[in-house]
């Protein structure tokens, strides 16, 4: 009877030994069928440009206690900037003159009674008016000149204020598209180098992120990149740059 016992209980050790391994190879079978385990590649492409759209602003003013007499003298500066940028050559169309804009100006007055009591009142001292001109052209580098030049139009006796130019590409989304495709390919050429190295293959892609597009200056360390992205607009030749994230499974 011990020796009969002792068959049925190794044979049932047997059995069980046997099934963990079943049951062990089915799970390792299993994961490697299922499994989500993959590579994530990051891809870059940057593109150099030079702006095709110049966006320059400039504003002037007059002070005066008559409201009536400080319009006509903004009215006649306004002229005056208007035949200037003409005579400049540029395109009538590119002009834009904003509305007047309207500023009260005060002073304190302080009296003193006989009984030597002062008295501090505030009291509207006239007006200060001032407009804007923009002008938006294609004409880069002539607008570019004009604005560099705009001290005739001081010397004339005009309070101008100009502005730095800002400078923009027409073209960008068709730009963006073609960086997109550039960064996408490098992903793909770096994976595969990966893999060739890893002695893996490649599978499907299983996901795809777009990184934001930073716009910098050309050649310039001023300009930080963002989280949001970054837009420069003070530099006429830029540099456009996108990253893409490939994720891809490996068989």
């Amino acid at each position: 009877m011990n020796f009969v016992k002792n068959i049925t209980i190794t044979v049932i050790i047997c059995a069980t030994a046997v099934l963990i391994v079943i049951l062990s190879t089915q799970a390792v079978l299993g994961y490697k069928k299922t499994g989500t385990g993959g590579i994530t590649v990051t891809g870059s492409a940057s593109q150099d440009f030079v702006s095709d759209l110049i966006v320059w602003r400039g504003s002037f003013s007059r002070t005066g206690q008559s409201l009536g007499d400080t319009y006509s003298q903004l009215k006649s500066d306004s002229d005056a900037v208007s035949a200037y940028l003409q005579g400049e050559s540029v395109n009538t169309d590119d002009i834009v003159f904003s509305s007047v804009n309207i500023q009260y100006n005060y002073r304190d007055e302080v009296t003193t009674d006989a009984q030597g009591n002062t008295t501090r009142t505030t009291v509207q001292d006239g007006y200060t008016l001032t407009q804007t001109v923009t002008i938006q052209s294609d004409q880069v580098d002539q607008i570019e000149a004009v604005s560099r030049d705009v001290t005739k139009l001081i010397d004339t006796g005009i309070v101008f204020l100009s502005s730095q130019p800002e400078y923009y590409y027409t073209k960008l989304d068709e730009l963006k598209i073609n960086m997109i495709a550039d960064a996408t390919k490098n992903a793909r050429t770096r994976v595969e180098q990966i893999a060739q190295n890893s002695d893996s293959k490649i599978g499907q892609l299983l996901d795809s992120s777009l990184g934001v597009f930073q716009i910098t200056a050309l050649n310039s360390s001023s300009d930080e990149f963002s989280g949001t992205g970054t837009l420069n607009t003070w530099s006429k030749w830029k540099t456009a740059s996108i990253t893409v994230k490939l994720y891809y499974s490996i068989e």
